[in-house]
């Protein structure tokens, strides 16, 4: 099972660290990007790391990835 690389790991444990579902720090030059815990099963954490934006009046996932985050390991799985 491939997991997330060292550096790519930190940066999301970064991004969790902040305790907020939207990160925008471009100035409105870039898509926020939204992140949140969507589940919880045995011993992985979901989470969604996606933008929004509307179509036809809906808030929509684009694009979405979805992480497991094995509570043992501490490994991100994509």
């Amino acid at each position: 099972m491939k997991t997330l690389d060292r550096r790519a790991a930190e940066i999301f444990r970064s991004m969790l660290a902040l305790q907020t579902t939207k990160i925008d720090n471009s100035d409105g030059t870039y898509m926020p990007v939204h992140i949140e815990l969507i589940g919880r099963i045995d011993k992985y954490d979901f989470f969604s790391l996606a933008h929004y934006g509307q179509q036809n009046g809906d808030a929509m996932r684009d694009p979405e990835m979805l992480f497991a985050l094995h509570k043992d390991t501490r490994q991100f799985i994509p």
